[in-house]
């Protein structure tokens, strides 16, 4: 930036620089990254663009880094002119293989790097990446990692462009590089299997899309599990949307016939991961379009799978007996085609929707049996989920020790598989727990810890959750303006994602704000609407019983107007009187 600034007051004497053009001198740093040359040249266009139209360029053209004056010697009067003069000093072999290296985005192995310009690692063949290391055209990133300045692979993307048969080998190496990678990693979950995803994301989604255009269905088939473990557990869940987006959208050009059970595949991993940032109504709409192609598939493990995600949709939506009919019916299978996994799911997600409806026995025996069976299959992260879920079972039973010893053998669990979604649900969870025993600064600490986590992953259902939380504190504490202003974005986020099981979790916590203020015609309308209201989770109907209590109040009324309402309708109320 130093180097920028000078050299762009050395021909505008006038320049400074402002906030947007600070922004974008660091975009042009970064672009070329650092390289001096390429900042000379980019500050010398100062007199005629804006640091932004400077930027804008160079992703465009690498002709554009060439210096407006004529007093500089020749070869230094454009980067493409250094270039040139690189590229002639190169052999035919290290000409073609700087080329082919140019399709690595975000750096590449030695081994990759063998694989895509075609040389056997076995053979001395592979001397010209070691040469291209040693003239500085490729960069050693780590001991077993290199990579390409980016204009240098812009230079090089030309070259190969040029060389059609040479870039279509390579191309095609390198899809099946990258897809042969996912395959033979495993479930794509483990700590060590995430460190070696990481790295090659930007290769893996090019990979992907070549693969899509080319018609290596099976293989993309294969291997969309791995992505939709790693990006689940990396809680990258808007990437692993796009990812899958971007390729349903090339297979919607294709023909059905070839391509049905990947766009099923496709279309329940991504609702799975729409499900998790609250996005119901998208995941909705994926899972209707999965079982239309299931109706001409034969394929009970997929089904099952989709199964469990709209059981997942309708206990969102406080339709529990729909969940539980679902959920039980992918059970059923699971249990038939043996697919242990899918069953431990499912028994897990049948102790949450029974837990909701109050049954709390067997809810235990649900959670209880789900633990067993991940545990039989080594599956620590399904262990994890359902360990937190018989801590939630136990907190609401008034068991807090034993809740507490679930929270903490779950969450050391997800500590150790670096679960960062899992991790802020169980500190959440936690945190509650502290609230109930009356430690309140405990209890703030934690979820506001978990409301950190859940925000930096973009999880809006986790951020309404954490926020009802810390309501419940400042309610607890006599904080009525915080836990009112908490309580108005906790509603906004669950009323934007849909979730209406959590709207009227929420509401149950401003029933509880408007008793201590003494509003007593919205608290009788809105403790009788949550009584009598199907979709409620029990946990949330005793409290509301409780209040009233509390109230010390007449009968509420037989028919009270908001008994009619939909629930968006009073949370739009409540947003309004609040």
């Amino acid at each position: 930036m130093t180097l920028f600034r000078q050299n762009a007051q050395r021909v505008n004497r006038t320049f400074h620089f402002t906030d947007e053009e600070t922004t974008a001198a660091i975009r042009i740093c970064r672009l070329v990254e650092g390289m001096p040359l390429a900042i000379e040249l980019a500050s010398a266009w100062i007199p005629h663009y804006t640091c932004t139209q400077i930027a804008d360029q160079i992703e465009k053209d690498l002709d554009f880094l060439a210096i407006p004056y004529h007093d500089a010697p020749t070869s230094h009067r454009s980067l493409r002119a250094v270039f040139e003069r690189s590229w002639s000093l190169l052999s035919p072999a290290e000409q073609t293989a700087f080329a082919q290296l140019s399709l690595f985005s975000g750096g590449f192995s030695l081994e990759a790097a063998l694989t895509v310009i075609g040389v056997a690692p076995s053979t001395d063949e592979w001397m010209p990446v070691i040469d291209l290391t040693d003239k500085s055209l490729l960069q050693r990133q780590s001991a077993e990692r290199y990579d390409i300045h980016p204009l240098l692979r812009q230079y090089a993307a030309e070259k190969l462009s040029a060389l059609p048969e040479a870039m279509e080998e390579a191309a095609s190496r390198h899809t099946s590089y990258y897809l042969n990678f996912l395959t033979q990693l495993g479930d794509g979950e483990s700590p060590e299997q995430r460190a070696l995803i990481r790295p090659e994301r930007a290769n893996i989604r090019m990979a992907w899309e070549r693969a899509s255009k080319t018609g290596m269905f099976q293989e993309l088939e294969n291997t969309a599990g791995v992505l939709h473990s790693f990006f689940s557990v990396e809680s990258w869940f808007q990437e692993g949307i796009t990812l899958f987006q971007d390729t349903l959208t090339i297979l919607n050009e294709k023909d059905r016939n070839q391509t049905t059970g990947l766009l099923c595949e496709l279309l329940g991993r991504k609702a799975r991961m729409h499900i998790h940032i609250g996005q119901l109504e998208s995941a909705r709409a994926d899972l209707q379009q999965a079982l239309n192609h299931l109706e001409n598939m034969d394929d009970p493990s997929r089904r099952s799978r989709v199964f469990d995600s709209l059981a997942i949709t309708n206990y969102y939506a406080g339709d529990y007996a729909q969940a539980i009919a679902l959920a039980t019916e992918s059970l059923s299978i699971s249990e038939k085609t043996e697919n242990v996994d899918g069953a431990a799911f499912s028994l897990n997600f049948l102790g949450s929707c029974t837990k909701a409806q109050g049954n709390y026995e067997q809810s235990r025996s649900y959670f209880e049996r789900s633990v067993a069976v991940y545990r039989s299959i080594q599956s620590e992260l399904g262990a994890a989920m359902a360990l937190n879920n018989l801590g939630n079972l136990l907190q609401a039973q008034g068991d807090f020790h034993t809740a507490q010893q679930y929270y903490v053998e779950s969450s050391g669990i997800l500590k150790k598989q670096d679960h960062i979604h899992g991790a802020a649900t169980t500190l959440g969870n936690a945190g509650k727990l502290a609230a109930k025993q009356g430690e309140y600064e405990t209890a703030r600490q934690l979820l506001g810890e978990s409301l950190e986590m859940k925000r930096k992953i973009n999880d809006q259902r986790g951020e309404a959750v954490a926020l009802t939380g810390l309501a419940d504190v400042s309610l607890a504490t006599d904080a009525h303006a915080e836990a009112r202003e908490q309580l108005i974005q906790a509603l906004k986020l669950a009323f934007q994602v849909a979730d209406v099981q959590l709207m009227l979790d929420i509401l149950g916590a401003v029933a509880a704000l408007t008793v201590k203020q003494e509003r007593r015609e919205i608290s009788h309308h809105l403790l009788s609407f949550l009584i009598n209201h199907s979709g409620i989770a029990e946990e949330t109907r005793q409290r509301a019983i409780l209040l009233l209590k509390e109230m010390d109040s007449q009968p509420l009324p037989e028919q009270d107007t908001w008994n009619q309402e939909s629930v968006e309708d009073v949370v739009s109320a409540i947003l309004r009187d609040l």
